[in-house]
């Protein structure tokens, strides 16, 4: 299989977004179901707290531990492939889920989902790199996070609704491995490469090992350990918070859906007002920093209400401070000097610590329920987290750059 070059990038660059954020799209279906697909599992297979926990921090446990040394292998091959092995071979693992008879079988087919999902990410960040000019990698990213926004709320509102209809949580992770197996079929049907001169000429340069980047960048560090508060909260919220609110106000799932997927929803507007406002304005530094502060105290105002109007302007907030995520997973495609292969592996190493937030959140939760019998203390806890993300804001240089964020100089 070998790649295709003839195909003019004006047009067919947002083509090739589109299939790279459905593939997105399967993994957001699977990761932000589970909160809600959980009291219908705990029906049919025995968890405690903490194994939940590990359950939901399971989908993201490769790409926070193997992320960068998949990122140094993976990016020596063609990227059309590797997002194509893994699309299809991701797809029977969601099915594999759906058949799962126990926890381990489906803890393993989780973790191995995980792991394709892990091999995308390189291929996904050489590809922007081949078709998108340097001027509009922080659009592309901005669309990316606006599409993910819509498929992380449709997936928290509808879910309900579509285990009703299906008669079960197995139906509704069956329809969901349907949707990544169609999504990699179009991916082998569609899917090019685009190998420019200028691409080329980048992978020639390359004297160093990929993995210097990530050494080299100070930024990088900075950006990799503020990330890990948003993801924390985040996805624990999404594993114990629908059943907390049902249990201790008596909310209906599909409420708490609705309520849970504005946390995405908003993100989708604020991505691309955001790194609009940052790349024109400079001003990502200050985005980053109000953001954490919002994400904490909207988040927290999520546990102690259960009027729906507060909740939804609360979910909105929540959702709305994500907008800071383009203006970070841009940063490495905005350092000087730095080469494609490089890009891949320092893209992946921020997203590995973003993972490493979401597989230390709700473990660490699980066993704060366990150690103190409270499900609302280990929340409240948690929610201390976002302030990470105003770290990154107040601890980056004054300096900036395209994002109104600072580079260092190679």
């Amino acid at each position: 299989m070998v790649a295709r070059t003839e195909v003019s990038a004006p047009r067919y660059r947002w083509v090739i977004l589109g299939l790279l954020s459905g593939h997105m799209v399967s993994g957001t279906l699977l990761g932000v179901s589970l909160g809600l697909l959980l009291p219908a599992m705990l029906q049919d297979i025995a968890m405690t707290p903490v194994q939940q926990g590990w359950l939901s921090s399971s989908l993201r446990l490769g790409m926070a531990v193997l992320s960068v040394p998949a990122a140094w292998w993976l990016s020596r091959y063609h990227p059309r492939v590797v997002v194509l092995v893994a699309g299809l071979v991701g797809a029977f693992l969601v099915f594999g889920q759906a058949a799962a008879p126990g926890y381990l079988v489906l803890l393993a087919a989780r973790t191995g989902y995980g792991l394709m999902s892990l091999a995308n990410q390189p291929a996904r960040t050489l590809l922007i790199r081949q078709w998108f000019p340097a001027r509009d990698i922080a659009l592309a990213n901005g669309i990316s996070i606006f599409v993910i926004g819509v498929a992380e709320f449709g997936a928290a509102a509808f879910t309900p609704y579509l285990m009703a209809l299906l008669g079960g949580w197995r139906p509704t992770l069956a329809a969901m491995g349907v949707w990544a197996l169609a999504v990699a079929l179009l991916w082998l049907a569609l899917g090019r490469e685009r190998l420019t001169d200028d691409y080329r000429s980048g992978l020639a340069a390359l004297e160093r090992p990929p993995i210097w980047s990530v050494f080299h960048y100070r930024e990088l560090w900075l950006v990799a350990a503020g990330g890990l508060g948003g993801p924390a909260v985040w996805w624990t919220f999404g594993t114990f918070w629908p059943a907390y609110m049902q249990q201790t106000y008596g909310l209906p799932l599909t409420t708490l859906g609705f309520v849970f997927g504005l946390t995405s929803l908003g993100m989708a507007p604020a991505g691309l007002l955001f790194g609009y406002l940052a790349s024109r304005f400079g001003v990502g530094r200050w985005i980053l920093a109000g953001c954490g502060v919002v994400m904490a105290v909207c988040s927290l105002a999520l546990l102690l209400t259960d009027a729906f109007p507060l909740l939804v302007l609360a979910g909105l907030l929540v959702g709305f401070s994500w907008g800071f995520v383009p203006i970070v997973t841009t940063i490495p495609f905005e350092l000087p000097g730095i080469t494609p292969r490089e890009v891949a592996v320092a893209a992946s190493f921020v997203s590995s610590m973003f993972a490493l937030g979401g597989v230390i959140g709700p473990v660490v939760a699980g066993a704060l329920v366990e150690l103190t019998g409270s499900t609302f203390l280990a929340l409240a806890l948690m929610c201390l987290g976002p302030l990470s993300i105003s770290a990154i804001g107040l601890g980056l240089p004054q300096r900036q750059a395209a994002l109104g964020v600072a580079v260092k100089e190679a």
